[in-house]
């Protein structure tokens, strides 16, 4: 007989009166949709918010950090950008 075992420090699950930006800020990734309850997959790619600055664009940002541009859109599901406001950029492994 098997048994399936899960690395438990890959997942969590959403406490009860927990919301997004509260489980943005622990685990410094996007997430689009929290409920109690639910489970997320704690994903390996680290991420660091970036603030935008004035005159910035998605593919601004995407060139400066070597990122694609689709990818750093749906990271950040595709909202709109000012300066100022938060985004997630993926940070490149060496």
């Amino acid at each position: 007989m098997f048994s399936l075992v899960l690395d438990r420090s890959k997942f969590y699950k959403i406490k009860y009166g927990q919301n997004a930006t509260q489980v943005r800020q622990t685990f410094k990734m996007p997430i689009n949709e929290v409920f109690s309850g639910k489970i997320i997959c704690i994903d390996s790619t680290k991420y660091f918010e970036y603030s935008v600055k004035v005159g910035e664009t998605y593919c601004a940002i995407a060139k400066k950090f070597g990122v694609d541009k689709e990818l750093l859109k749906k990271i950040n599901e595709e909202k709109p950008i000012y300066p100022t406001c938060k985004i997630f950029v993926p940070e490149l492994r060496a």
